[in-house]
């Protein structure tokens, strides 16, 4: 396909103050979108395997990212266009083309280029930006962010400088079987149906809520979702029964046109009310306080396949079992259950909302149990290895293997969901928001099935073996991307990929895996589990509950970014450049990125349209994901800002190159509306460097009458008036 370049769109008199990258070619928006398109964060070659993190950034599209953001264009140019298109596809760090792009790089610069994400995350751009041979640094406010990062970047370089890599495999691999053949051991009161016969065991139980009428005292159902499998030629579901005192539960084949009818408890367009069948009673947003949890059916594994059956009465040990063995447990680990509460934000955190309070409550109690034996068996473990390695290595060993934890709380709590269409479960804290389930199930994670731990232990391991020796090792700070630990002139290259204004609440999320992962850690990483949450104040996301309205989220979001990008600013050399990966469907959003950058420093020299994410979202298989997003690239501005005209901008977006731009996207398989928000970028870019607009009276005008022109090219395109969460 034809490649159009545009260099320097831009461009300025004093040219001559920047040099031309790749990334000022044009081409990236082609090349490392198909490579994020096509990778499905393959489990085994990339540190995305081990740990937990969200809005994750496929590594192909992010190193290729990095590379054209570093290599400078000249008269290698054809050479590095063809390696950074190879980049994006490749995965070991054998391949050729790795070794090809970090002698380009080296040929650049006098000594390793210095890369900074001010945002690391989950610490894809500062895996790839170290893999290609820079020096890099990170940032980033949440602790538990950054123990992620440290323990890819940081602590398995330092366990590879004492072991080799096939030895540390090794020990992992060890140390992750015993843990959990203790854990294993030591549940098996727990599961009383974990082996029956022939079979290889129950390895699912499905759970709903029991409510008890405030007016007939009926007991009844609060299920939402009854299918268990609609897998081709397959459909079983649970049927309810209305009977003298309580409804019961049958599980059989059951046509689609009937499923409607399986339950109608919830009152049809209202959310929260729950009436009783016998007498019609509505009951407004119950609370799981005053409900009792019901086992509606069970999974059992067959030597092929799976079989789902109503539950026998010894499926669950007593409510007194699980108080005792709990309140031991807890004696001999001298721990005590999280009680840091989860905060009521309707829309954003809605099990808070129906009595799911602390980030103990959001697991029944043998799910609990199961989590503080695997807590017992890696303090344990750690000790263990104490006798034999070096502090660096019990370290990362321990650190990989409390990714055990994150598989738990992520998919085996009360808010796991059964995906009844390939009879799997879905992630809890997938987000962007964490929604209430009445319907849930717990899986035996010591078994075979579905989101087992044995399987987590073969990721993680894979993981470890696709972790290389960094020629630089790069630095991962506990800082706030306001006030950054460097010095000025410092980085050839920022590249970052910011939270996106209100689209997700990375500390709300992160605290229901930091309170159990603390007790693991704190010993091992003391200044990173210190405090019982994660700091939340200076946490860069647009929120109307933590600031009491819109208008002073918006207010706190746009002062905290433009200090970030004032910082960005100082940090950068004379000639570095920044990479600030941007996406959002909302006005607001975008009229925080035109204010911020203006009073920034920088000047937006283009806007490189990326795809980055799958087109499925773990919780839906067939529904579409967002998955495209904007690199706002920027220079430290030679020249003052001047006046713009609103009619020569709008004119200047609908041109022949966007035209173009619309048509190599279409091939490249992007929806209309993200092609519109492409084109709606180049816009922002004009109206970000311009000191103000004639014809317009605000940011808000100005955006408003630049999405009605993309809308003239793309009628799809929409950009929405709604306010911060």
């Amino acid at each position: 396909m034809p490649v159009e370049r545009h260099v320097k769109r831009a461009a300025s008199s004093d040219d001559a103050h920047h040099d031309t990258r790749l990334i000022d070619l044009g081409t990236l928006g082609l090349e490392a979108s198909v490579s994020g398109q096509a990778e499905r964060y393959g489990r085994g070659k990339t540190s995305h395997t081990i740990h937990v993190w969200w809005a994750r950034r496929p590594h192909g599209a992010m190193r290729a990212l990095a590379f054209a953001s570093l290599m400078t264009a000249g008269e290698g140019e054809g050479e590095g266009e063809c390696v950074m298109r190879e980049l994006a596809f490749v995965s070991s760090p054998n391949d050729d083309v790795i070794k090809r792009a970090q002698r380009l790089l080296a040929s650049q610069y006098a000594g390793p280029p210095k890369v900074l994400d001010v945002f690391g995350g989950g610490g894809t751009i500062p895996y790839e930006a170290a893999f290609l041979g820079a020096e890099v640094s990170s940032v980033d406010y949440n602790p538990l962010s950054v123990f992620i990062q440290k323990s890819n970047l940081e602590y398995s370089q330092e366990a590879l400088a004492l072991l080799t890599l096939n030895d540390l495999v090794r020990v992992v691999q060890e140390a992750g079987t015993r843990v959990l053949e203790k854990a294993r051991e030591r549940t098996d009161d727990l599961f009383p149906l974990r082996q029956t016969g022939t079979r290889k065991g129950v390895f699912a139980y499905f759970w709903s809520y029991r409510l008890r009428c405030a007016n007939c005292d009926f007991e009844f159902l609060l299920m939402k979702r009854p299918w268990l499998s609609r897998r081709p030629g397959r459909r079983t579901a649970m049927t309810v029964a209305n009977m003298r005192r309580r409804q019961s539960v049958a599980i059989s084949d059951v046509d689609d046109s009937r499923i409607s009818l399986l339950n109608e408890v919830w009152a049809p367009g209202r959310n929260g009310t729950a009436c009783c069948p016998k007498c019609g009673n509505e009951h407004k947003n119950p609370s799981i306080q005053v409900c009792s949890d019901a086992i509606v059916a069970i999974g059992e594994l067959l030597q092929k396949g799976k079989a789902f059956r109503c539950p026998p009465k010894n499926a669950v040990p007593s409510e007194d079992h699980f108080k005792a063995r709990e309140g031991a447990l807890l004696h001999a680990l001298n721990l005590t259950l999280p009680y840091s509460r989860l905060p009521k934000w309707s829309g954003i955190v809605n099990p808070a909302l129906y009595g799911v309070d602390t980030h103990s409550q959001f697991l029944n109690r043998r799910q609990r149990l199961v989590l503080l034996e695997l807590i017992g068996a890696l303090k344990e473990e750690q000790a263990h290895l104490q006798q034999k390695y070096s502090f660096e290595v019990v370290r990362y060993v321990v650190s990989a293997l409390s990714a055990f934890i994150d598989q738990l709380v992520d998919w085996n709590c009360r808010l796991s969901m059964w995906i009844s269409q390939n009879e799997q479960v879905g992630r809890a804290f997938c987000g962007p928001g964490i929604p209430m389930l009445w319907d849930y199930v717990e899986t035996d994670p010591l078994l075979s099935g579905p989101a087992n731990l044995w399987a987590k232990l073969d990721r993680i391991i894979a993981g470890v073996r696709a972790t290389p020796s960094f020629a630089v090792r790069p630095t991962v700070h506990e800082s706030c991307a306001q006030t950054l630990p460097f010095a000025a002139d410092m980085f050839d290259a920022v590249i970052t990929d910011p939270p996106y204004y209100d689209n997700v609440f990375y500390n709300v999320l992160a605290d229901f895996f930091y309170v159990w992962k603390r007790p693991v850690l704190e010993s091992l990483c003391p200044t990173l589990f210190s405090t019982n949450q994660c700091r939340e104040r200076l946490e860069l996301v647009a929120s109307q509950f933590r600031h009491g309205s819109h208008a002073t989220s918006h207010e706190w979001y746009c002062a905290q970014l433009s200090q970030c990008l004032q910082e960005v600013t100082r940090v950068l050399k004379a000639n570095g450049l920044l990479s600030f990966v941007f996406a959002h469907s909302s006005l607001c959003a975008w009229e925080a990125v035109v204010q911020c950058f203006r009073q920034s420093g920088l000047e937006l020299t283009s806007a490189e349209p990326l795809s980055i994410e799958r087109r499925q979202r773990p919780r839906a298989m067939t529904s579409e994901a967002v998955n495209t997003c904007i690199v706002l690239v920027g220079r430290k501005s030679v020249r003052p800002r001047t006046m713009a005209d609103m009619s020569a901008i709008e004119g200047a977006v609908i041109t022949p190159r966007t035209r173009r731009m619309a048509v190599r996207l279409r091939e490249c398989g992007w929806h209309e509306s993200d092609i519109g928000m492409a084109i709606f970028a180049q816009g922002v870019v004009a109206l970000a460097n311009a000191s103000r607009v004639k014809g317009v009276e605000s940011n808000d005008d100005a955006l408003q009458r630049l999405g009605r022109t993309v809308r003239t090219l793309i009628p799809e395109f929409k950009l929405q008036e709604r306010q911060s969460l």
